[in-house]
């Protein structure tokens, strides 16, 4: 199953904004990856640093619930999710993968 796929249910709907709006679908997409990531995976270990006074990374490691190998489909929903400028993947073995990510805030 996509996580596009997933039906979200009126009341996570309504957090979303104006339906038809660029905003809305953002909003959309990324409470459908949320619900996917939610269902099918765990986060093994997780972690983050601050590297400058506006300046962030972070990486995590992403199992599967039921310990099978990481689908095309887990590695779509997690990085549906914006968490930063810089975001990426790497296999870590058939059962895991790390998605690590940078984030400058400075206006």
């Amino acid at each position: 199953m996509r996580y596009t796929e997933i039906i979200l249910t009126p009341d996570q709907l309504r957090d979303c904004g104006k339906p038809g709006t660029s905003t809305y679908a953002y909003y959309v997409n990324c409470k459908q990856a949320q619900a996917y990531i939610d269902t099918y995976l765990k986060c093994a270990n997780a972690g983050g640093a601050t590297l400058g006074r506006c300046y962030y990374s972070g990486k995590l490691v992403a199992t599967r619930v039921d310990g099978g190998a990481i689908l095309p489909e887990d590695i779509e929903a997690l990085m549906a999710i914006s968490r930063g400028q810089i975001q990426r993947h790497k296999m870590l073995s058939d059962t895991a993968v790390e998605i690590y990510w940078e984030v400058d805030s400075s206006d």
